[in-house]
């Protein structure tokens, strides 16, 4: 019961985009898939699960023609799907020459399965694979994004994999703890609730696996990040380990919040810290 009550609030996708936004998610899907001329592909875990993803090609164009295929990987963010992709963000990757892969993780719109913590890491795992034994990409031309827990869920299974690829870490978290730390409310309450993740297993810690990370990666850091606040951050963990010297750093300017999109020359950075 626990795990249920902890997935519910740490991983609501499947709740929130079940029954009245499962039409705004299937148009979202259609859309995509038709304007891109896309592949729906499903994506096979280990465990015996079904991902649902699209592959959408770089856009065609003469100096494409002549570069190395690469391919961008979009770990989704808290209670998102790749549906809400808006194509104002997809044309600014494709216009970098990256094919696309987006997927859902378990138990989100069509993707088979219940959440936990190791069967989203297994997800994870899943996507890495099948972009390279699938798709044929090499480890050196492709580039993970992960948002928020998408970030925090991308370095857990990038570290796991043992995978070369580069990684963005878009404003993510340090740990779940670490985000129960920056709450408004008694000390005895945060103790509750860690004692809570503890017992249910959705503790989600990221520091360490960031930095086992071999590939080229960098950091998105939303100083007025309103959802992770600056001492919840991967980026202040990393500060107070006396890390972040060795780390590229891509700060966002002020008022940028944690679900505002990235403009055009915050991704060009972005990719230029990994590429």
């Amino acid at each position: 019961m626990a795990a249920i009550i902890a997935r519910n609030i740490i991983f609501p996708a499947p709740l929130l985009l079940a029954n009245k936004n499962k039409y705004y998610v299937n148009s979202g899907r259609y859309n995509l898939l038709n304007y891109y001329h896309a592949n729906e592909v499903d994506i096979p875990t280990k465990d015996g699960i079904k991902l649902n993803g699209i592959f959408i090609q770089r856009e065609n164009s003469f100096s494409n023609f002549f570069k190395k295929r690469k391919l961008y990987i979009y770990f989704p963010g808290n209670a998102e799907a790749y549906e809400h992709l808006n194509f104002l963000e997809i044309n600014r990757i494709r216009q970098l020459g990256f094919d696309i892969l987006l997927f859902n993780f378990r138990g989100v719109a069509k993707s088979e399965g219940s959440a936990t913590v190791d069967g989203l890491i297994n997800d994870g795992i899943a996507v890495l694979d099948f972009s390279k034994n699938t798709l044929k990409y090499k480890e050196e031309k492709i580039v993970v994004r992960g948002k928020s827990l998408g970030a925090a869920l991308a370095a857990k299974s990038i570290a796991e994999n043992r995978s070369k690829v580069s990684f963005i870490s878009d404003r993510s978290f340090s740990s779940i703890k670490a985000v129960i730390d920056t709450f408004k409310t008694y000390g005895f309450f945060k103790w509750i609730l860690k004692i809570f993740l503890d017992f249910s297993g959705w503790d989600i810690s990221v520091l360490n696996d960031f930095k086992k990370i071999e590939g080229k990666k960098c950091i998105i850091y939303a100083p007025d990040d309103e959802i992770i606040l600056p001492n919840a951050s991967l980026y202040k963990a990393l500060e107070k380990s006396s890390n972040i010297a060795n780390e590229k750093v891509l700060t966002l300017p002020k008022r940028i919040f944690h679900n505002d999109a990235l403009a055009a020359d915050e991704f060009k950075a972005a990719f230029q810290m990994v590429n």
